[in-house]
């Protein structure tokens, strides 16, 4: 049984079961509202704890510090928890959260007792602990919320502290891939069955369509590197060009939903990804390169057709809708509609409002700017969120659908032009910026009424809402975070060989920082969020040490 434990295949299983819960609390948070938005941000903390215990040989737990102090926290957590029962509303959410502070105990305990066995810090590049470090101190002194954000950089930073070596962060990211994968297959199979395609923003099995483009694009990054590394192994044509077919289809997928955010996250790990690709490669680089781009472009035209075509008749084959929080509606498709009834989104519009979004003009009918010159929106007044899940520990059954202000469900005629979003983003930003201040603001402080049509909820750019959230301070130290992780994933991945999934680690942090600084990816719980924190861990893992742990 012990050996059982250190096996390196029962690690794998159970790093891609952690990875696999995290993507199922991603699709909970984007569309179920109440507890559960609160219990998916304790099961986060809960899932990253265990990957940090698995690291440690089952010696270590028997050791009487390590039980002493276990059976301390889990006392203390057990009478807090006797304690706050009666006076708490949301039981499960307490519950959950007793769990992951004995998890932490745990995991502090045995961090300690490691560092001092070993009598140094683990091996690697101390500058990224050292900035997320900070960065949660700085979140402690603000006047934001402070359990979900602290907490959860004190997790990756305790992963920060764990020893790991590159085997095992070889393992946890393959494992990330792996379960991306597995989540996407379920997610979207599901999504065939229970969702029809009746809002002109494609949600599969989200109710917020941002947030179904996020997870979309996190599966293309997975098939994109599975690509790359094989081309540059020169082998397993039937899987590497499987892999390029799939990433072709994401970009259909993420089409469907017309997040422009999507676009250029994607666009960037495109860049990054084929570029590495050619960089490693001997011979016409540049030629190659226009093929790789040509072939990706044929792939999407070719692969939009099928993507549609099982987006809109599948669900029509089943009759058996499914509705998200507040998603019900006469106007949505029902079981007893028929398989070409009206209420079904039709390719044309489909069509017309990408073009309409990304190029205005560009077609008939499609949202254009008015001979050149776009109506700016007027702030009209600096409105006072509702306090939301971090602020007030419950979640407003329609926070998800507004916190993007182009929701599904939008038509073509009512949809905002590419001029309008332009200028209301410049408008959220010059708000955003001149409310900065050293400690923050608390959430209710959060948001503004661009004009009588449009509430923005968050500032559309992850640094600047950080930086709005928990002070300028923070706001620099997590920007220098990512730019500088950013920077060590590139020459760890140039340097390295090419069958390193360390490839996917930059891929995945590259798309989703991308996404950040058009979008908002910060909600706790959610498997991007936590990834842009978790993915440098792997960026500055000292490639010294290639010896497996146990």
């Amino acid at each position: 049984m012990k050996g059982f434990f250190q096996k390196s295949r029962f690690r794998k299983y159970f790093y891609f079961l952690c990875f696999f819960i995290l993507c199922v609390c991603d699709q909970r948070v984007g569309s179920a509202s109440g507890e559960i938005q609160l219990v998916c941000p304790n099961v986060i903390l809960m899932v990253l704890s265990c990957i940090a215990l698995s690291h440690y040989p089952l010696s270590s737990f028997r050791r009487r510090p390590f039980l002493i102090s276990a059976v301390v926290f889990a006392a203390g957590s057990l009478l807090a928890l006797f304690l706050i029962w009666p006076n708490t509303y949301y039981h499960y959410q307490l519950i959950s959260g007793v769990i992951a502070a004995i998890l932490y105990g745990c995991v502090l305990t045995q961090t300690v007792l490691a560092i001092f066995s070993a009598k140094r810090l683990p091996q690697g590049n101390p500058l990224g602990a050292g900035l997320l470090g900070l960065l949660m101190v700085l979140m402690l002194l603000s006047h934001h919320d402070r359990y979900n954000g602290f907490l959860l950089c004190l997790s990756v930073l305790l992963l920060y502290l764990t020893d790991f070596t590159v085997l095992e962060c070889e393992w946890m990211l393959k494992a990330l891939g792996c379960s991306v994968l597995t989540a996407f297959f379920i997610f979207q199979g599901m999504a065939f069955v229970f969702r029809p395609y009746d809002s002109l923003r494609y949600l599969g099995l989200y109710a917020n369509t941002n947030m179904n483009a996020l997870f979309y694009q996190m599966v293309y990054c997975v098939f994109l590197c599975l690509f790359c590394i094989l081309e540059l192994k020169k082998g397993h044509g039937l899987l590497k060009w499987g892999s390029f077919c799939f990433a072709c289809a994401m970009w259909s997928f993420v089409l469907l939903t017309m997040c422009r955010s999507a676009v250029l996250g994607m666009g960037a790990a495109t860049g990054l990804g084929l570029g590495i690709t050619l960089w490693k490669r001997r011979g016409r680089r540049l030629g190659r390169g226009l093929v790789y781009a040509g072939a990706l472009a044929l792939g999407c035209v070719l692969s939009f057709p099928v993507v549609y075509g099982a987006v809109r008749y599948l669900p029509a084959a089943f009759h058996h809708p499914v509705w998200f929080m507040d998603e019900y509606s006469e106007e949505k498709v029902h079981s007893w509609d028929p398989w070409d009834s009206e209420k079904y989104t039709d390719w044309r519009d489909v069509l017309q409002e990408n073009f309409g979004r990304f190029f205005p003009g560009a077609m008939e009918g499609a949202p254009a700017e008015p001979d050149g010159e776009v109506v700016a929106p007027v702030l009209l007044v600096s409105a006072k969120a509702d306090p939301g899940l971090e602020g007030a520990g419950f979640l407003p059954s329609a926070a998800i659908y507004d916190e993007t202000g182009s929701e599904a469900g939008v038509s073509a005629e009512e949809a905002p032009g590419a001029g309008y979003s332009v200028a209301a983003r410049l408008t959220i930003y010059r708000y955003y910026l001149s409310q900065l201040n050293l400690l923050g603001h608390a959430d209710s402080e959060n948001g503004l009424q661009i004009d009588e049509g449009y509430y923005a909820p968050h500032a559309h750019n992850i640094v600047l809402q950080y930086a709005f959230n928990y002070g300028l301070p923070a706001g620099i130290v997590f920007l220098l975070y990512l730019a500088s992780s950013g920077i060590c994933y590139l020459i760890l991945c140039i340097r390295n060989g090419t069958d390193t999934p360390f490839l996917l680690g930059l891929l995945l942090f590259v798309s989703i920082a991308g996404f950040g600084m058009m979008e908002i990816i910060w909600r706790y719980g959610q498997l991007s969020h936590m990834l842009l924190l978790l993915l440098p861990r792997f960026a500055w893992q000292s490639r010294s040490d290639t010896t497996g742990s146990f």
